[in-house]
């Protein structure tokens, strides 16, 4: 998409045309050729680690501190409501995608209270949807999986933004894409991608217990399980075979590499390496958190 012909209908400030082809903010790029956005002179460490960038909407006073950026620039006091706005018009313009008929395979069996949105739906192969279980928009899912009683699916993220003087839930544009032999359990709830560059993606074998939240954007790879109660915050990756225990709170843009461990109540605030195993508030090596445990009862 061309910076000018996209925005024209908005009536911004191109300041230097570009193309770009995604929306991402800057702490959470997948997809070369984005628009992103720049409100603060502290975020310009990131831009410069990144040729994921092509466009970018800045303060007029920003731009002379961003001289190696070649791309497409739009000139805003508020970059990120302008950010949103265009998100917004690509959405209602359908420039992200083209709407299609909801599409269910003859053997998926669904409970008569289900709720399926009748476009941009996918159901494969024998999917059980159980009661009262809701599927919005821009969902996918694979063969054999199982969706039980109560869970929404594809419910939008928590992004929030003042539009129109008003603090909203930004639309969401994303999908949530569940594999084959995956098994949700009661009462989950799974947010769609913010941008159909940063789907939530649940892949092949995964298990949740119930009332498990997994937020927009995070990646739970195949044969994890998740435990009731647990919360995965946005743009999460989760590794295969990890294990989440009951009550575990994910927080944001946080890596947890395969078969990691994290035991029950743990509160996640930094990457966990391959094999690992956390537990506490902050959640801390397992082995080092017992250590320090033993200290302080000795100490009393």
């Amino acid at each position: 998409m061309k910076l000018s012909e996209t925005v024209k209908a908005l009536n911004l400030n191109v300041f230097n045309d570009g193309s770009f082809r995604n929306l991402g903010k800057l702490n959470a790029l997948d997809e070369d050729n984005t628009l992103s956005f720049l409100t603060e002179e502290k975020y310009i460490p990131l831009l410069k680690k990144t040729d994921k960038v092509t466009c970018l909407i800045v303060r007029n006073e920003l731009i002379e501190r961003i001289p190696f950026f070649n791309g497409g620039i739009i000139v805003s006091e508020n970059p990120k409501s302008t950010f949103f706005m265009i998100h917004r018009y690509l959405i209602d313009m359908e420039l992200y995608q083209k709407s299609f008929k909801t599409r269910i395979a003859p053997s998926a069996k669904i409970a008569k209270t289900a709720v399926i949105s009748e476009k941009n739906v996918e159901i494969g192969e024998n999917v059980i949807i159980e009661d009262y279980v809701v599927i919005k928009e821009n969902t996918i899912i694979g063969d054999n999986s199982k969706i039980r009683s109560g869970t929404v699916i594809s419910s939008s993220g928590f992004e929030a933004e003042i539009i129109d003087n008003i603090q909203k839930i930004v639309p969401h544009a994303g999908w949530v894409i569940i594999g084959k032999n995956v098994e949700i359990q009661a009462n989950c709830t799974i947010s769609k991608g913010l941008f159909p560059s940063k789907n939530t993606i649940i892949q092949d074998e995964v298990i949740t217990d119930n009332l498990v939240h997994i937020g927009h954007g995070s990646i739970i790879g195949k044969r994890s399980r998740i435990a009731p109660n647990a919360t995965i915050s946005g743009n999460v990756t989760i590794g295969k075979k990890v294990w989440i225990g009951p009550s575990v709170t994910i927080s944001n843009n946080i890596i947890v590499k395969d078969y990691a461990d994290i035991v029950i109540g743990s509160v996640v605030i930094s990457d966990i390496e391959r094999e690992e195993k956390v537990s506490g508030n902050f959640a801390l090596n397992h082995i080092k958190n017992l250590r320090n445990n033993a200290k302080i009862r000795l100490n009393k």
